[in-house]
């Protein structure tokens, strides 16, 4: 009888795998937990719930936990109020081969009939964080690494390999996951995925509810344990165990997606037949039920919306059964559950529906997913964002004034200028622009103008289309007109609203552009320029908008005082009109300590005023003056200033500009620039910190010094350009120096009426004007006279 037993179980050494998973249990439910960042502490309250329920005769449970900590991986075995824990030593878990070894182990060591494996972290969906838009899931902040979109499928694949058939169950505890993207790369090796479509609640899957269901029945089929995860994860959020949170959790059928592409792509074809609903497919994206990322939007409900915006019933029937394909009918979607209204309308599958911007930058790595290359989703964005026709729409309507102050006034002519965008291939030939309004204070002057051509995938501008205010118009009363673009019977609208307001009167040289001028930051400037006896005009954006080109123009010759005690104040500022303004030959005064932060990946800031930011923080408060500003030393922190700069801004200056201030310890507070054309004084830190009135004083002098030189030093510039004139080497250097004479000749002008107390060329009669041009004329002759 021995000699029998031991034959036996010499004998069961070598039976195949099969034969012995057969007796093993029915689940094993392995979590990669990867706290190795933001999300340690929710990753150790998650492994609690674990335990409340443990493994069982039928159930293993095992986790592989990743801390925030070098060296702490930990390796569990999880049973009721108990973990049996090996230490790992530091694992890079962003590496989806450690993913593979773990599961590998779970294999070896916790033979089940059925597997579910979970990632456990941050996700981001199929496009992940910039820089590299397909990394996706399982950041480990040791390491910087993540999974990739694609690698999650050589990551199942591989584990398909281990047990010769598909996982029974994937899913995913991390945000923003639940997308067909996600899914297609790993469908061929898997029976189910359950995933969110939207953020996760911190709290993740409710461990001990889900848990509790298996323990309790493991005869579960993959089906029946997905659906009921996915029920079990809505009710804790719906004042269950996971008290009240807006979430959303879903599971889908991955052998039903092969059969669905061939439906889809059928449906996709068939909504590229019909063109004249395009606009109408784009007005259904802007409608449908979105996520955290709002590009991110919830497919059946994206089919949906399209068949009822739609005037078209074959389109209605089609895309009724799309959605039924996915929510009905031996649906792609075996079960999806939501919480909070917000998220009313997500029924458990994403997709990518970005804005054509955002398509243009992200195609390229969007097309090398599978989904891409097996679906004709990306065709029919292709379509409709460059469809093969002309297909025209207003980009922007820009409008000029009677005395060019960027003001509607009664009595005043209004010109537009119209941008007209063609995002179809072809060429368009003779649309028409059209004006019209049904507001009785406007008298329309020229209602249509044509375009005669727009390239295709192009733009193009045009003018003439004029109305005038009545000169009896109220004040403060808003103004609406509609501006349309008609080619071939097909029309694209845009509203365009003035406000009727009193003209602003250009009194002075220097323009101080302010939120308002009675606040605590505008009072260091007005203080200063009074002190140092410069008047000045001033300019409330929050009453009056952002200064148009026309208006900063006016102080050609004087300069223009920008400031950004808040961060919210930089927006208040248009870097177009200024580049125009400086190109001009203007001469501006910036101030703050937000300007490198928000500005410095724009050309203005490193073209224009031709600096760097080294830090966006400096801790030094002491500054002292080198270059143009060599002898002063201030601080900016105190009581006799605003006291407001948290983080004042370290910069460098880029040739042409120097250095003019420097913080003490630290690199550049302020630069100035001469470019021989315009002129820029631009501070790193907020001119009304400056804790010393005579400190804001002396810097006001020298800036005025600087920006504003006088008439004597402007005709000196001209003959040095009309010097270079007689020596230049070719007609193109002629025409150069030309241009640059003319601006000399337009500043100097200014700058003579400015000194002479004559007022400014804006309030001047053009008999004046060529009174003020023949002064500058001679006095460029006296000059050359003189032998200069």
């Amino acid at each position: 009888m021995i000699r029998i037993l031991c034959f036996l179980l010499l004998c069961s050494l070598f039976l195949p795998a099969s034969h012995l998973q057969a007796s093993e249990k029915k689940w094993t439910f392995m979590v990669y937990l990867n706290g190795d960042n933001t999300l340690d502490q929710a990753g150790i309250g998650d492994v609690r719930e674990m335990q409340k329920i443990g493994s069982s005769d039928q159930v293993d449970i095992v986790v592989l936990q990743d801390h925030d900590s070098n060296n702490d991986t930990e390796r569990h075995f999880v049973k009721k109020d108990e973990l049996v824990t090996e230490q790992m030593g530091e694992i890079d878990m962003g590496d989806w081969h450690e993913a593979l070894k773990f599961f590998q182990w779970g294999v070896e060591n916790h033979p089940a009939e059925h597997y579910c494996f979970l990632i456990w972290n941050h996700g981001t969906g199929w496009r992940g964080r910039a820089p590299q838009p397909v990394k996706n899931v399982s950041y480990d902040d040791q390491s910087g690494n993540c999974i990739s979109t694609v690698q999650l499928k050589a990551l199942t694949e591989a584990m398909k390999a281990v047990i010769g058939r598909r996982i029974d169950v994937f899913g995913f505890d991390a945000c923003l996951m639940g997308m067909i993207e996600v899914a297609w790369e790993m469908k061929d090796n898997l029976e189910q995925l359950i995933f969110s479509e939207e953020v996760s609640p911190n709290d993740g899957w409710p461990y001990n509810d889900i848990l509790g269901a298996l323990v309790d029945k493991p005869e579960m089929t993959p089906l029946e344990f997905s659906v009921m995860a996915v029920e079990k994860y809505r009710a804790s959020y719906s004042g269950g165990s996971q008290g009240d949170s807006a979430s959303t959790l879903s599971a889908v059928n991955c052998v039903r997606f092969d059969s669905f592409s061939a439906e889809f792509n059928e449906y996709l074809d068939f909504l590229s037949t019909k063109p004249d609903f395009y606009d109408d497919y784009l007005t259904a994206f802007t409608g449908t039920q979105q996520f955290y990322f709002p590009e991110y939007k919830d497919l059946p409900d994206l089919v949906k919306l399209i068949g009822e915006t739609v005037n078209d019933a074959d389109i209605k029937e089609k895309s009724n059964r799309i959605f039924k394909s996915l929510v009905n009918l031996n649906p792609v979607i075996a079960a999806s559950g939501s919480t909070g209204k917000n998220l009313a309308a997500a029924k458990g599958l994403s997709i990518f529906v970005p804005k054509k911007a955002q398509y243009d930058s992200l195609r390229k790595p969007y097309l090398s997913l599978d989904f891409s290359k097996e679906n004709r989703w990306d065709e029919f964005l292709d379509k409709l964002y460059y469809p093969q026709y002309p297909s025209l729409s207003i980009k922007s309507i820009e409008f000029s004034d009677g005395n060019d102050d960027g003001i509607v006034s009664p009595g005043e002519s209004i010109d537009l200028k119209v941008t007209v965008q063609n995002q179809g291939l072809s060429q368009a030939a003779n649309a028409v622009l059209t004006l019209s309004t049904d507001n009785p204070l406007i008298r329309i002057e020229c209602q249509t103008a044509v375009l005669a051509e727009i390239p295709g995938s192009g733009e193009a501008v045009q003018e003439g289309l004029k109305f005038t205010v009545n000169s009896d118009s109220p004040l403060k009363q808003s103004l609406e007109v509609t501006i349309s673009v008609t080619l071939d019977g097909k029309t694209s609208s845009q509203l365009f609203s003035m406000m009727i307001k009193s003209q602003f009167e250009v009194k002075n040289r220097v323009l101080l552009v302010t939120e308002n001028i009675n606040d605590r930051y505008s009072a260091y400037y007005v203080e200063a320029l009074q002190s140092a006896g410069i008047g000045y005009d001033v300019w409330n954006v929050r009453t009056d908008g952002k200064p148009s080109a026309g208006l900063l123009k006016h102080y050609l010759g004087g300069m223009v005082i920008y400031f950004a005690p808040l961060g919210s104040y930089v927006a208040d500022m248009d870097p177009q009109s200024l580049k125009a303004f400086l190109a001009a030959g203007g001469s501006l005064f910036l101030s703050g300590q937000d300007f490198a932060e928000k500005w410095k990946k724009l050309d203005i800031y490193t073209s224009y005023l031709h600096a760097s930011c080294s830090q966006s923080e400096c801790e030094s408060r002491t500054i002292s003056g080198c270059g143009d500003f060599t002898g002063l030393e201030f601080n900016i922190s105190g009581a006799g200033g605003a006291d407001n700069q948290s983080h004042p801004d370290e910069i460098e200056a880029l040739a042409p500009a120097k250095l003019c201030l420097n913080y003490k310890g630290a690199g550049g507070a302020g630069l100035f620039v001469n470019t021989g054309n315009y002129r820029i004084v631009y501070l790193g830190f907020g001119f009304e910190a400056i804790a010393s009135k005579e400190a804001r004083l002396s810097i006001m002098n020298q800036i005025v010094k600087l920006l504003m030189p006088g008439a004597k030093e402007r005709i000196e510039e001209m003959f040095l350009i009309e010097k270079q004139l007689a020596t230049a080497p070719d007609d193109s250097s002629r025409f150069k120096l030309g241009d640059q004479l003319n601006l000399k000749i337009n500043l100097t002008e200014k700058t003579l009426i400015g000194e002479s107390g004559a007022g400014t060329p804006a309030k001047l009669s053009e008999k004046q004007n060529s009174v003020a041009l023949k002064t500058v004329l001679d006095s460029v002759s006296q000059f050359q006279r003189s032998g200069m």
